[in-house]
């Protein structure tokens, strides 16, 4: 091969280069020049021996690190879209180095320098380049969901273009630089903006990072002749924007196997068999400080309060047994790593085989080994075996078996002379199945991961019910996120102040302030992935009328799915409402709602009208004062659009209980059937349960700014209600299922009516009347309450007013016994009448009353 001779310079380097310098040839030369050849003009640059053997070492050193690291990330995925990310991902590392070995090492020798094998090897390894880059993208795309770009698209754009790019390099290399420049932007930035667009965004920061080491290196790709080894650094430029790349997708994106025990520990397994990831760890841990800080330990007081909200109220009274349970150490108090081991064995998703069987069994011995010495005792046993009989009957009482069966599951265990079962023997009996059950045996009833996001987002409902708003020493703070709402009212887009594409909506030292401050909720508010959005956009798909369907109709195909989320909500729902007290405590502006009986025409009005966005947006809270079902044909659609409210809205949208949430009342009108004939008898009894275990925690009644009471029917009378009404009606039990029976004050508040001189004349109110309440005829059940019992009511609680529901009225509201009683009716054209629907909305000291026009 023949190489220009170089001119001869002016400065103290003016080597003659012929061709690529040797090692002894160099030694004379002090300068940098001397490790590099010139570079001929138009002519590719020929590399110094020096350089070829850099340009070797520093890729060829990585290859067997690369194969390393692609099997480690087959080892580790857990799924297919894990596996398959990490055989393409780790597979084009493998390429990128490989190749760029074979190709530098063909030009190291002499002979297939100007050869047609080492043309192609330099096309091959230019075309491996857009594989780095699309696998480099792939995990990304496969495994984490984006909320508004399809992932789908994103993947075929990348890797078409990945083909013509591939294609250019093979066919027409270095021939049109404007086509492999654009092949090259597009493959490598457009997959960037996907990314960014993530609900999770973890890792990113370590994405963009490699991105720019990558990108910082081009400069040295692009000084070949200029500066020594410049081809050699560029490959270390590679070689850390991969690690950095690796990095990310190793620890954010491919989740360990849990049941592989070549990586993982007993307790890693237990962990990665609940799926408790980084993410649901760092929560976790976050709890535990939030009852334990200033302190690094759990006291039994403090494992009592958060396991409050985790423990049926069956369960609270086994709240020593979890303890020792989880006390694996017997110190009596319990570390981080206790707390969420502990956990983690309850987990409703942990596997009961395995590494986490074992770990689980040891969690049950504990739990019922009472003296906690590692022998349990034939009673300890009866407990035990109790359990697990009536667990797997499904029954919730504790009827102890037989105690011939109890003996004879104990004896099956080998038990030693001293009639006392060991932990070894016990969990050597149940692995070998000769003992089967303890599968169903502490659990939590909800997996880890919505307990905490419950919590999370409404630990403060039960004694926060924005009374908080009016005290002169709140703090305030600015939301993280900027809403964007369309002409129209309706809600369009939802940004974080820290990712939204604009440059000037934050000064620098705010950016800087946000960058430390906590994460709000309102991510997960306004999520578009939560179980509450899911049943709002199957709403929406009700309320259109297309092609296939009219309006107000559900398709056949949409009900098994329906059905579903339902059940999942009213579960959700359920724990929210639970916390709150039975008579809540609000602060105005606040809209009051009264009865909607199924008129789900008339309720999208109220949204049109009132919070068209979302109830979140709105300065007031919205009460409703009962009676959701029945009477209408859409008392489904009703109850799961004001669920779904609740869920999103928890301390915005709050639901009282009225008379048609009791099941018999629901079996005598129309609810019962509605769900059956929507769902078929066996699904449509469960939606029916599950959305009155809603009912049974509801509260009953709710005071505005301390002075207007809201309930359903009407006031208690004296004997239902002797004391207070607040506290009294917080004692009421929860959950309520059957009140008539067990709850008089429930049923007086949820049945009373007022009686008025319009409708009644004074003759007609019995002699044998006890201060001003007597029974109710029309109704055959509550009482009617005159203004005497009323202003008496309002006097001894220091109430002004009281506004009800219950009862219909022509133009949705009625002001009654002296001005003192409201009644409040918002379904119109009720049971095929002429009637309006109202609301009333308590602000500034006045109860204002609007009219809702539903033509």
């Amino acid at each position: 091969m023949h190489i220009q001779k170089r001119a001869v310079s002016t400065d103290t380097c003016t080597d003659d280069v012929q061709k690529p310098t040797v090692l002894n040839e160099q030694k004379t030369h002090k300068c940098w020049r001397r490790f590099m050849n010139a570079r001929a003009t138009d002519r590719a640059y020929i590399p110094t021996e020096y350089e070829h053997a850099a340009n070797c070492l520093t890729h060829g050193c990585l290859i067997i690190p690369a194969f390393i690291a692609a099997q480690r990330l087959v080892i580790r995925a857990n799924t297919t879209e894990e596996y398959w990310s990490s055989i393409i991902y780790g597979n084009a590392l493998i390429l990128l180095f490989s190749f760029s070995t074979i190709f530098h090492c063909s030009c190291f020798h002499p002979t297939y320098r100007d050869s047609r094998l080492r043309h192609l090897l330099h096309r091959i390894d230019r075309a491996v380049i857009y594989i780095f880059i699309s696998s480099s993208y792939t995990p990304w795309l496969l495994l984490r969901p984006a909320q508004s770009i399809s992932i789908s698209t994103t993947i075929t754009i990348v890797w078409t273009m990945s083909l013509l790019g591939i294609t250019y390099q093979l066919l027409y290399h270095e021939r049109y630089k404007f086509v492999e420049t654009c092949c090259y932007i597009i493959v490598g930035l457009f997959p960037a903006i996907v990314i960014a667009d993530m609900v999770d965004h973890d890792g990113i920061f370590e994405m963009a990072l490699g991105g720019l080491i990558f990108f910082s290196g081009v400069f040295f790709f692009k000084s070949d002749g200029i500066i020594p080894f410049a081809h050699a650094i560029w490959h270390c430029f590679v070689f850390f924007g991969a690690a950095i790349h690796y990095y990310a997708v190793y620890t954010y994106l491919i989740q360990p196997d849990p049941n592989n025990q070549l990586i993982a520990s007993p307790q890693e397994q237990l962990m990665g068999s609940a799926k408790f990831n980084t993410k649901l760890q760092e929560r976790i841990f976050k709890e535990f400080y939030s009852y334990t800080f200033p302190s690094e330990y759990m006291s039994y007081q403090a494992f009592t309060e958060v396991m409050d909200n985790k423990l049926s109220t069956v369960e609270k009274t086994k709240m020593q047994a979890y303890f020792r349970a989880f006390d694996a150490q017997q110190k009596s108090y319990l570390t981080y790593s206790d707390y969420l081991l502990g956990l983690a064995a309850m987990d409703p998703s942990t596997s009961h085989g395995g590494a986490p069987a074992e770990q689980r069994c040891r969690y049950i011995f504990r739990f019922y080994n009472i003296k906690n010495n590692g022998n349990m005792s034939v009673e300890e046993f009866r407990e035990l075996h109790a359990d697990v009989q009536n667990l797997k009957a499904g029954k919730t009482n504790n009827d102890a078996p037989p105690y011939s069966e109890i003996l004879s599951a104990f004896n099956s265990f080998n038990v030693q002379t001293n009639n006392q079962l060991q932990l070894t023997d016990f969990l050597n009996s149940v692995g070998q199945l000769k003992y089967r059950g303890t599968s169903v045996l502490f659990r939590l009833s909800t997996n880890v991961q919505d307990l905490l996001r419950m919590c999370k987002r409404y630990k403060d409902v039960k004694t926060d019910n924005q009374s908080d708003r009016n005290q002169t020493n709140a703090v305030y703070e600015i939301a993280d996120h900027c809403v964007t709402l369309k002409k129209s009212g309706t809600l369009s887009q939802v940004e974080s102040l820290r990712s939204m594409n604009r440059s000037d909506q934050l000064s620098t030292t705010t950016e800087h302030a946000l960058r430390n401050l906590p994460r709000s909720p309102s991510e997960e508010i306004f999520d578009r992935r939560t179980v509450a959005t899911d049943i709002q956009d199957l709403l929406r798909f009700f309320e259109k009328r297309d092609q296939t369907k009219d309006a107000l109709v559900w398709t056949p195909s949409t009900f098994i799915n329906l059905a579903k989320n339902v059940i999942s909500l009213c579960k959700e729902v359920r724990e929210i409402i639970r916390r709150e007290p039975r008579c809540l405590k609000i602060s105005s502006p606040c809209y009051v709602l009264g009865d909607i009986h199924g008129n789900y025409q008339d309720l999208v009005c109220f949204e049109k009208s009132l919070w068209r966005a979302t109830p979140l947006l709105s300065p007031a809270s919205f009460l409703f004062l009962g009676d959701y079902v029945d009477r209408g044909v859409h008392g489904l659609e009703v109850i799961i659009y004001l669920l779904a409210a609740k869920f999103q809205c928890p301390k915005k949208v709050l639901l009282l209980r009225g008379n048609h949430e009791i099941r018999k009342v629901q079996q005598m009108f129309s609810f019962y059937k509605e769900c059956l004939g929507k769902f078929g008898d066996t699904l449509g009894k469960e939606v029916w349960d599950a959305i009155n275990t809603v009912f049974d925690v509801l509260p009953l009644a709710a005071v505005i700014d301390d002075k207007i009471l809201c309930l359903h029917g009407g006031i208690p009378s004296p004997t239902a209600c002797p004391g207070d009404f607040v506290s009294t009606v917080n004692d009421i039990i929860v959950p309520l299922s059957e009140p008539e029976s067990e709850s008089s004050l429930a049923w007086e508040i949820m049945w009373n009516d007022p009686f008025s001189i319009d409708t009644n004349t004074a003759a007609q109110i019995p002699s044998g009347a006890t201060g001003g309440f007597f029974p109710n005829t029309r109704r055959s059940t509550g009482n009617y309450f005159t203004g005497e019992a009323l202003m008496a009511f309002l006097e001894k609680n220091n109430f002004t007013h009281v506004i009800r529901a219950h009862e219909v009225v022509q133009v949705g509201f009625k002001v009654q016994l002296s001005g003192r009683l409201l009644t409040v009716f918002s379904s119109s054209h009720y049971c095929g009448g002429t009637n309006e629907a109202a609301t009333v909305l308590v602000d500034s000291a006045k109860l204002r009353l609007i009219r809702l026009d539903t033509t």
